[in-house]
Formats: C-alpha cells, sequence, structure tokens
C-alpha cells in the first residue's frame, strides 16, 4: 500500500481487540484482549477517535473515571465499559 504499519495495523488491531469485545458482551461470554494490544492501542487511539467520531464511527465517549487501561479504550469509543447483554441470550 505504500504506507507505514502504524497508520495501517492500528485501525486495524483497534477493530479486533473492540469488536472482540463487542461480541464477548452480546453473546455473553468472556473476553480478556492481550495487555500488549491495549498498551499500543492508548496512545495510538486517543488522535484519531473524534475524527472517528465526526464521520459516524464511534459514540459520543462514556464517563470513565478508573485506571483500567482497557476499560478507558473502550469508554474513548463510546462503549460502556460494563455493560453487558444480560440474561435471555
Amino acid at each position: 500500500m505504500g504506507m507505514f504499519a502504524e497508520p495501517v495495523g492500528s485501525p486495524a488491531l483497534t477493530d479486533l481487540v473492540v469488536h472482540g469485545w463487542d461480541l464477548a458482551r452480546a453473546t455473553g461470554l468472556p473476553y480478556g484482549p492481550a495487555p500488549e494490544a491495549v498498551a499500543v492501542l492508548g496512545p495510538l487511539t486517543a488522535e484519531p477517535v473524534p475524527n472517528g467520531r465526526a464521520m459516524g464511527m464511534f459514540a459520543e465517549p462514556v464517563g470513565y473515571a478508573g485506571d483500567d487501561a482497557f476499560e478507558a479504550l473502550l469508554a474513548l469509543t463510546g462503549r460502556g465499559p460494563r455493560w453487558s447483554a444480560g440474561p435471555g441470550l
């Protein structure tokens, strides 16, 4: 593609990690991404998410005051870190 790996890989990794959580939560399954992936995504995701939000790719950020990096990433992308599909699946 003639592009640096970071601009191509970061959105792909974000999709895998965040949508993996979406799928796990929607189906009631446990999910825990690799801490190394979360550590990389935090700084790489903070800048492009507002632009993605303006394009309709992300919801408004969810308030989060904890210190868990993955939950902070979820909140930044408009997901409630404690959300679950609940019973009745």
